[in-house]
């Protein structure tokens, strides 16, 4: 039931990391979604997908919601950041060979693709990273996550900002 009030709005996961977030998350839900993903075997293929995918972005969300998870900025406004904290994104990012390494993997071979950004108003803190496209939830994903794009990304933060 919503709200009258409520925004309405659709969140399109372009990316999600089933193995990671299912670390992120505290265990009963793990298991809960683990067991959800299970039941999903034997449906088609593409739908089985549709759903877990589904079922991830709304765990996603619960994870952000209920701890709150500050954006990058909030956390350097007041203070230094930490390797394992969680935070959230929402800035232009460049992402470099996401079509070339969804084709590689599409061909069997492990590759990584690559985003990388500055937070001018700190200092030109740089923002890097690399990403498999094997967690790209679908096709339309390579256009979306290619070139210069604003997306909110949850991310945790995975080496020190020194």
């Amino acid at each position: 039931m919503s709200s009258a009030n409520a925004p309405e709005y659709t969140i399109i996961p372009y990316f999600l990391h089933m193995r990671l977030l299912l670390s992120l998350i505290p265990a009963n839900l793990a298991r809960a979604l683990e067991r959800t993903v299970s039941r999903l075997d034997n449906l088609d293929p593409l739908l089985r997908k549709d759903l877990i995918d589904r079922d991830l972005t709304g765990g996603a969300l619960g994870l952000i919601k209920t701890n709150k998870v500050p954006s990058l900025e909030e956390i350097l406004l007041v203070g230094e950041p930490h390797v394992g904290q969680l935070v959230i994104l929402n800035r232009a990012l460049y992402y470099k060979g996401v079509s070339r390494a969804f084709l590689r993997e599409q061909a069997g071979n492990k590759t990584f693709a690559e985003f990388h950004g500055k937070l001018k108003e700190f200092n030109n803190i740089e923002i890097s990273g690399k990403f498999s496209p094997e967690h790209l939830t679908y096709s339309s994903s390579v256009g979306r996550l290619s070139g210069n794009w604003t997306r909110i990304k949850p991310g945790q933060i995975g080496s020190s900002m020194a």
